[in-house]
């Protein structure tokens, strides 16, 4: 359900101006589930490799709310992020790239 509720918003809303209509939206759809696979492989590779190379080690806590920050908080973190530029870069040039006038 979220994957088909991120595609639909982004379609009437984020890329409003590129708006994907009629036969377009099957192969689209295919590919933003593509694109979000891809997402959640980096996060898992990020995760993997940040465990296996460095592995999990206590680094500090948050003053406050006393929360434990580890390595693996920090790979999390990064994956996320690389996972969002993924997406991004998928949406813009593969999904809803701009159309040639």
């Amino acid at each position: 359900m979220a994957v088909l509720s991120n595609f639909i918003w982004s379609n009437l809303w984020t890329f409003a101006d590129r708006r994907l209509k009629g036969k377009e939206i099957p192969l689209s759809f295919i590919k933003f589930n593509l694109s979000s696979a891809g997402s959640i492989l980096i996060q898992q590779v990020v995760a993997f490799l940040g465990e296996t190379l460095i592995g999990l080690h206590f680094l500090f806590n948050f003053p406050i709310i006393r929360y434990p920050v580890d390595t693996g908080t920090l790979f999390a973190i990064l994956g996320i992020l690389l996972g969002m530029f993924w997406d991004f870069f998928a949406y813009n040039f593969f999904i809803w790239k701009k159309k040639k006038e």
